[in-house]
């Protein structure tokens, strides 16, 4: 019995794996409910767009980034509150930095305000809970939340694997001037350096 037990978790183990390496070769598929039946863009085809095979799904793909000291990903801003925004067209992916990730530990829930709702700059927006502690994110940029990722409904933990590979929402943002005062990558590893 012990043996057929060892062999079914390894036989997940690769079914899991593969699975990963396959969505890998087409781009990271993020799952984001937008509480609407459609999301059509035109203009952003190949990174915004509908998955036929599940409920509104939406595509995210972080693409090859440029690593900086830490492996903070370059193209996008930080805040001091550890929340990243990678600009995408007219639309913002969010999430959160790896340094909160490590910060709070095992990840087991994530909670998002509102899809549809307008937040004003650091408002709360989402709350995180580890094993240890609860963390409430504030808003990097004033705008309307457009979707929410529903892989982390199930799996909140997908976060400690790889913070900037999963994004919590997706966001329009009101001042693309705003994005400019945030900290792009080596300011925030900086910072983060003198923490």
């Amino acid at each position: 019995m012990k043996k057929f037990m060892i062999i079914a978790c390894l036989v997940l183990i690769a079914c899991f794996v593969w699975g990963i390496n396959l969505r890998n070769d087409s781009g990271k598929q993020v799952g984001i409910d937008t509480g609407t039946e459609e999301v059509e863009d035109a203009s952003e085809p190949e990174s915004i767009g509908i998955n036929k095979n599940s409920e509104s799904a939406v595509r995210y793909n972080p693409g090859r980034q440029n690593r900086s000291v830490r492996n903070y990903p370059e193209g996008r801003r930080y805040t001091t509150n550890h929340v990243w925004v990678q600009p995408e067209g007219d639309y913002c992916w969010v999430g959160i930095t790896d340094y909160l990730q490590e910060r709070l530990g095992d990840i087991v829930y994530v909670s998002v305000d509102g899809i549809d709702e307008y937040f004003d700059k650091n408002t709360v927006f989402a709350t995180i809970e580890s094993i240890s502690e609860v963390c409430d994110l504030y808003m990097p940029l004033s705008g309307t939340i457009l979707g929410v990722n529903n892989i982390l409904e199930d799996s909140p933990g997908m976060l400690n694997s790889n913070a900037h590979e999963y994004p919590i929402i997706m966001l329009k943002p009101d001042d693309s001037l705003e994005f400019e005062e945030l900290l792009p990558a080596n300011e925030y590893s900086i910072y983060i350096d003198n923490w």
